[in-house]
C-alpha cells in the first residue's frame, strides 16, 4: 500500500504529544505542534526544540514539525489530532478550543485519567464538550515519551468503539519500530491506563519504605486485582489487562520503575511531606486518579483495598506503613 502522508496536529506540547510529533514527522507526515503562546511557538520555530527542554532533553525536532499558536492554523484542513493534556485539564483545553475544533478529523486522546467529581473517562469528556466528534479513539501502552522521541521500538494499543476509526489512525502511527494493536474495548483500555498510575504509586511507596521485593510484588498483585475488579464491573474486557494498556504499561510502570507515578510513590514512601509532593511541577496523574478510582469503585460496588489505601495516604488519613498493615491484615482475616 502506498504511503499517504497526513496532516497531524499534536497538542499541547507536553512530553507525550511532543514525542508523537517527533515520531509522526519521521514517518513523513506534516505535523503541527500546538503552543499556548505565540512566543513559545516562535522559539520552537527558531530552535526546533521545546522551550522547556527538560520535557524532551536533547531532542531536536525534524523540519516538518511546525510550531503553531493560532488554533485556526493548527486545525486547518487537519486529518488527525493527537490530544494529550493532563487528564484533569482535558475539559479546560476542550472548552478553550471548542470554536475551532475540527469535528471531521480523527481524534486520538493520549491522556490517562478519570475526571475528578464526574468520574468520566477521557472519551466521555470529549463527547460531552464536542458531541459532533464522531471519529474518536484513545491510545495507551508502554509509551515512555523520551524513548518514543529517541525512536526506540515499542507497541501501543489504539481503541475505539468503531473499527473504521482504528484502521486509519493505526496506519498513520505504525512504522519505524512502533507497533499498533487494535482494540474495541474502549472502556477497558481507558480504565486500565488510568488505574495503573495509582498502582504505580502503591508499588513506589513500597519501594520507598524499603520493603523487600516479596512485599512489593504482593502489593502489586493486589493492586492488579483492584484494577481488574473495576475494569470488569465497568464493562471492560479481561483480555485488555493482558495487552499493551494492561500488562505492557503495568510492567513498565511498576516493575521497571521508570515513570513519574512510581518515582512519586517512592518519595511518599520515604516520608516526604505531601504538600511538597503535590507542589511538583510535573503532572503525576495517579495523585488525582486515586480519589476518582475509589469513588468509582464505590459506585460500582467493588472493593479496592490497595487503591483505597493509596487514597487515604494522599489525604493524610494513613501513613504508607499504616496502609500496608491495614491491607495485609484485611487479607489475613479474609483467608482465616
Amino acid at each position: 500500500m502506498e504511503f499517504e502522508p497526513k496532516k497531524i496536529a499534536c497538542l499541547p506540547p507536553g512530553q507525550l504529544a511532543s514525542a508523537f510529533a517527533v515520531h509522526l514527522s519521521r514517518l513523513g507526515h506534516e505535523v503541527r505542534l500546538g503552543f499556548r503562546t505565540p512566543e513559545a511557538a516562535e522559539t520552537f520555530q527558531r530552535t526546533h526544540r521545546l522551550p522547556d527542554d527538560r520535557r524532551l532533553p536533547n531532542i531536536i525536532f525534524p523540519d516538518n514539525v511546525k510550531g503553531v499558536y493560532d488554533p485556526k492554523e493548527l486545525f486547518d484542513d487537519i486529518d488527525i489530532v493527537v490530544f494529550a493534556p493532563p487528564a484533569q485539564r482535558l475539559r479546560e483545553y476542550l472548552e478553550r478550543l471548542s470554536p475551532y475544533w475540527p469535528n471531521e478529523a480523527f481524534i486520538v486522546v493520549g491522556s490517562k485519567g478519570i475526571e475528578l467529581h464526574t468520574h468520566k473517562l477521557m472519551s466521555e469528556v470529549v463527547r460531552e464538550i464536542q458531541p459532533q466528534v464522531s471519529r474518536l479513539a484513545v491510545l495507551s501502552g508502554p509509551n515512555l515519551a523520551t524513548l518514543i522521541a529517541q525512536g526506540k521500538p515499542t507497541g501501543t494499543v489504539i481503541a475505539a468503539d468503531k473499527a473504521d476509526v482504528i484502521r486509519p489512525i493505526g496506519s498513520a502511527f505504525e512504522g519505524n519500530g512502533f507497533v499498533v494493536e487494535a482494540s474495541r474495548d474502549f472502556i477497558g483500555v481507558q480504565l486500565v491506563g488510568a488505574l495503573k498510575n495509582v498502582g504505580a504509586l502503591a508499588t513506589g511507596m513500597c519501594n520507598g519504605m524499603e520493603l523487600d521485593d516479596n512485599a512489593e510484588s504482593y502489593i502489586a498483585r493486589l493492586a492488579l486485582q483492584d484494577i481488574t475488579r473495576i475494569t470488569l464491573a465497568a464493562g471492560g474486557h479481561l483480555l485488555t489487562l493482558l495487552g499493551p494498556a494492561g500488562f505492557g504499561d503495568i510492567y513498565l510502570s511498576w516493575a521497571k520503575q521508570a515513570t513519574r507515578n512510581f518515582k512519586t510513590g517512592v518519595r511518599i514512601g520515604r516520608g516526604e511531606p505531601l504538600e511538597k509532593v503535590f507542589a511538583t511541577t510535573e503532572t503525576v496523574e495517579g495523585l488525582y486518579t486515586a480519589r476518582s478510582a475509589v469513588e468509582l469503585a464505590s459506585a460500582l460496588g467493588v472493593k479496592v483495598p490497595v487503591l483505597e489505601g493509596v487514597h487515604k495516604i494522599l489525604i493524610g488519613e494513613l501513613t504508607p506503613y499504616q496502609a500496608y498493615q491495614q491491607i495485609t491484615e484485611q487479607r489475613f482475616k479474609v483467608r482465616r
